[in-house]
């Protein structure tokens, strides 16, 4: 949380301390900063800061602006007290733990349009629409491969003040991030933590990890077998 704060109350100078990041997290938000895209100086002067959860192995924080309510996820500090890893998004104020009014009616909507190949656009915002209709190949393949919805069960409001479902379907299982409802229609909603019951594993890939363990452990990383992206993580 100290650093958490050190960060913010930088940022509101216009100043992040890059020297608190590891190198990989002080190269992003340099390159954020220079465009614009890192300002949280128009959101007025830091009120409070509340721990939330713990998301994968980072903290979660609701964090209390003059003009502006956000979410905020840390890394835990490494060895030497550096941040690994830092982002927030601006958060929806919600002040009980229930379910948002006719949402999970409408995500129950959207997956048994997604299964049926028929996606129900009418229930979702113009950008959500395109969305939709650009990744359609990925998402029908995927609710095709999960079956018929069977249940959708409210876990929690998070601290974006975004509802958490999970889904259950007869081949699988997910997890559902989506926002209130605007104006009737969904606009923010995110599919992930997708587990296929039966599917089998890919071809190849316990004989990559066992090569990828081994030659981390010698010191040796196997970069000739990995992309771009991966192998350049791994370096930093």
């Amino acid at each position: 949380e100290a650093a958490l704060r050190h960060q913010i109350e930088s940022m509101e100078k216009g100043q992040p301390d890059y020297r608190a990041m590891v190198p990989s997290l002080a190269q992003l938000a340099r390159q954020q900063t220079d465009s614009g895209q890192i300002n949280i100086k128009r959101w007025g002067a830091l009120k409070s800061i509340t721990f939330r959860e713990n998301q994968y192995g980072n903290d979660v924080y609701l964090v209390e602006f003059e003009k502006q309510l956000s979410a905020w996820i840390i890394g835990p500090l490494q060895p030497d007290g550096k941040i690994a890893a830092l982002s927030f998004e601006p958060a929806i104020r919600r002040d009980a733990n229930a379910p948002s009014p006719g949402l999970q009616a409408a995500i129950r909507r959207e997956l048994d349009g997604y299964f049926a190949g028929k996606p129900a656009l009418d229930i979702m915002s113009q950008d959500m629409q395109v969305g939709t209709q650009n990744q359609w190949q990925i998402i029908s393949s995927t609710a095709k491969a999960l079956g018929p919805v069977r249940t959708i069960t409210f876990q929690k409001v998070n601290a974006m003040g975004w509802d958490v479902y999970r889904a259950t379907f007869a081949n699988g299982t997910e997890t559902v991030r989506a926002a209130p409802l605007a104006d009737g229609k969904l606009w923010g909603i995110f599919h992930f933590d997708v587990l296929l019951s039966h599917a089998p594993r890919h071809p190849g890939a316990e004989a990559w990890l066992r090569r990828y363990i081994a030659a981390i452990q010698s010191g040796t990383p196997n970069y000739n077998e990995m992309g771009p992206f991966l192998a350049n993580t791994i370096r930093q």
